[in-house]
């Protein structure tokens, strides 16, 4: 496979792959998907409207195959030597990673899109999903080594509120003003269509 090969697969599954874990979703990595993250505007049966963060609306579609997951906020005890994580960042001139959000795998997700690729949450940010290999206090943060397949990287973790657990939920969850991040299959005419619908519990923003 090439490295352009690897980086498109990489970069279609990235967010959506938690909801592989967790969700059957068939042939998510055939279909090119990308993420819309904001606001509920509105939400009705068969569709929700997202305020974008960077600014406009966008209408998605909901379908029967559509899955939804609750994201909320754990502390920052919670990353322990041996937890599989994600981690959304920016490469620092030291080498290190800073990170801009960490989702927590459940033990059934471990492995889930293994690696270390480029994302797009800001520009030149990153993905890394691997294993903490070590924790180490850090200020009013941490500094984690991971490890996956072909490499390692070490991350500082500074920002409490950016780090999350996930749960399968329902459509119940959606509701006006609840922040998200909606994984999308681009349609030829018509709306595009969730394939996955990340929802803040009680307010919070997933972090990736």
């Amino acid at each position: 496979m090439t490295f352009k090969a690897m980086t498109f697969k990489a970069m279609t599954l990235g967010l959506a792959a938690l909801v592989l874990a967790s969700s059957a979703l068939p042939a998510l990595a055939q279909a090119e998907t990308t993420r819309i993250r904001g606001t509920l505007e509105e939400v009705d049966a068969d569709k929700i409207t997202v305020a974008k963060r960077d600014g406009g609306v966008e209408p998605v579609g909901l379908s029967s195959d559509t899955r939804f997951l609750e994201v909320r906020p754990v502390g920052i005890e919670a990353i322990q030597e041996g937890s599989y994580i994600g981690v959304a960042g920016l490469p620092q001139a030291d080498g290190k990673i800073r990170a801009l959000g960490v989702m927590l795998f459940p033990e059934t997700a471990r492995g889930t899109n293994e690696g270390h690729f480029p994302w797009d949450l800001q520009p030149e940010s990153t993905m890394t999903n691997a294993t903490v290999a070590t924790v180490e206090e850090a200020g009013d943060g941490r500094e984690v080594v991971v490890s996956y397949k072909g490499g390692s990287q070490t991350i500082d973790i500074t920002d409490a509120g950016t780090i999350a657990s996930f749960a399968p939920a329902d459509a119940s969850i959606l509701s006006v003003g609840a922040k998200v991040t909606v994984v999308v299959r681009q349609a030829a005419d018509g709306l595009p269509g969730a394939v996955a619908v990340l929802v803040g519990k009680d307010g919070f923003t997933p972090p990736n």
